[in-house]
């Protein structure tokens, strides 16, 4: 199981050939995205692009979303404690982000931001 992150998304929306490239190589019955990267996405796209926007919401019709839980923001405590621990602060919706993943036991996320996720030690980041 595979999560995109809002980055991969945009880039891919943006044309992005290596983004472009990667999703056709990817599994896709096994690619997720997160109700968190929804908003992250959602929200830039109708503040800039409304055609994009309409196909994003048919793109996300193809994919699994990872509903919010009860669990998810115990996870995500967990996880920020950890990085804490290692001296590592990552935004909230990142924590989230993570957390999510987490919950569902995905342990891969692609990104163009790896930092972002770096010193969570069960989740790997794939770059592109």
């Amino acid at each position: 199981m595979i999560c995109l992150d809002s980055t991969f998304i945009i880039d891919y929306f943006r044309g992005d050939e290596k983004a472009k490239n990667l999703l056709f190589k990817l599994d896709k019955d096994f690619l997720f995205t997160t109700e968190i990267t929804l908003f992250e996405v959602g929200f830039g796209m109708i503040n800039t692009n409304k055609k994009n926007f309409d196909l994003f919401t048919k793109f996300i019709e193809r994919i699994k979303i990872i509903p919010a839980t009860t669990f998810f923001s115990l996870e995500s405590a967990k996880i920020k404690k950890e990085l804490e621990s290692k001296g590592r602060k990552i935004s909230s919706m990142d924590l989230l982000i993570l957390g999510m993943m987490r919950s569902y036991g995905i342990k891969k996320i692609v990104t163009r931001n790896s930092k972002h996720f770096e010193g969570v030690d069960d989740i790997s980041v794939i770059n592109y």
